[in-house]
């Protein structure tokens, strides 16, 4: 069995940009399959799981126990989280990045933090930097 990556990330928006960005750059091509309560997002050595929300990062079972035995298995985890701004979400980049070290403490896992893994910012601030100003609407 190859090495499974498992992507772990906050919210659907985020899961559906990493999947359609892994298709398009990678082409590696991920089934969607879509039931009451999650969207599941895979390929035969890919997970990309949604966590509704980056307080969930720290649950046992929803994450640790699942990055752990990945990790046992010789697989990646990697998480992409958004480093929001001081006093909302992850409490701007320097907090979650120290929030993410903390965890790393108790279980193997990179990260990334949205816009650019540098600033304060979430996904959406990405997105409307990538969306040409005259389709701006679509976003």
């Amino acid at each position: 069995m190859e090495n499974v990556i498992k992507i772990f990330c906050e919210g659907i928006i985020d899961q559906i940009f990493i999947a359609d960005c892994i298709e398009y750059f990678y082409n590696i091509k991920t089934t969607r399959e879509k039931s009451k309560k999650e969207l599941l997002i895979y390929s035969a050595n890919l997970e990309i799981i949604d966590l509704k929300g980056c307080n969930n990062l720290a649950n046992q079972f929803l994450s640790l126990d699942p990055m752990a035995d990945n990790s046992l298995e010789n697989g990646t985890n990697l998480v992409i989280f958004d480093a929001d701004k001081e006093g909302h979400g992850n409490n701007g980049f320097s907090n979650a990045v120290k929030k993410m070290r903390d965890i790393q403490k108790q279980v193997k896992f990179n990260f990334y933090l949205w816009p650019n893994n540098e600033l304060d910012g979430e996904i959406e601030h990405l997105l409307r930097q990538l969306i040409p100003s005259d389709k701006e609407c679509l976003f």
